[in-house]
């Protein structure tokens, strides 16, 4: 349960002591679940990363894992409630590697990001566009830089998500229209980790987004003009290296 959705009164000093918050679990606990409980690495491996990407909590993982003990199919609750996810990939969007890669190194370029940046948590970034798109290449940037992901996308859960990222040493990944002003500012203003903002163009002309973010809009456009411009520059290099190159070992076999 987010610590929001307990009455305040329960939460007053002297009623339960001090609380203790539990987060959903990572891939990496879920993967030392499953191996710990027998399976192969392949198939904790698999189940690790569907269960982390979907929200999923230890009881999931233990009702998982009598499934596959049983060899029966694994039916996946509901998950209306689940406001946050801690995704690894696979994820619902593929992308090719020339996307990830040049994605990548897009969104850095044009964001002015270093590797720094992604640790500090005064790092805010807004991004337009498709969400499923925006999120697989988030993930996969964190991840290439040894971070995790938390992404939220009900504002009921805020909370639970900042405090997770903050304990992971994770960044935020934050589905603005499923969140709304308030929420926006919660993180904006509390959240000690950076925080990647995506929004639609509507969105965007609703103010919904913070104030003053660098921000990215199309990044297929983007990730495009950059692979189009490596190619140019590839296909112009060429001849260019032909013909450097074949004088020099015609000269070498002669000699």
């Amino acid at each position: 349960m987010s610590p929001s959705a307990i009455d305040p009164a329960l939460k007053r000093s002297g009623r339960f002591g001090r609380p203790v918050f539990i987060p959903l679990p990572s891939y990496e606990t879920l993967l030392t679940y499953f191996k710990a409980r027998g399976m192969d690495e392949k198939e904790a491996d698999k189940a690790a990363r569907y269960l982390a990407s979907m929200g999923g909590s230890l009881a999931d993982a233990e009702a998982y894992y009598e499934a596959w003990r049983k060899k029966k199919p694994f039916k996946f609750e509901s998950t209306e409630g689940r406001g946050y996810v801690r995704p690894v990939p696979p994820l619902p969007v593929t992308l090719t590697s020339d996307e990830r890669n040049e994605g990548v190194k897009s969104v850095m370029d044009k964001l002015g990001l270093t590797p720094r940046a992604l640790s500090s948590s005064s790092t805010r970034v807004g991004l337009i566009g498709p969400a499923p798109f925006w999120e697989a290449l988030i993930v996969d940037l964190l991840l290439e830089h040894g971070r995790g992901s938390i992404v939220v996308s009900d504002a009921r859960y805020v909370d639970e998500a900042v405090m997770t990222a903050e304990g992971a040493n994770a960044a935020l990944i934050a589905i603005v229209p499923a969140l709304g002003p308030s929420a926006i500012n919660f993180i904006h203003t509390t959240a000690k980790v950076p925080v990647f903002y995506i929004a639609s163009r509507q969105d965007e002309e609703r103010g919904l987004l913070p104030g003053g973010l660098p921000r990215v809009v199309n990044a297929k456009e983007l990730i495009n003009e950059r692979l189009n411009s490596s190619r140019r520059y590839w296909q112009g290099s060429v001849v260019d290296v032909n013909y450097a190159v074949i004088p020099l070992l015609s000269n070498e076999v002669l000699q």
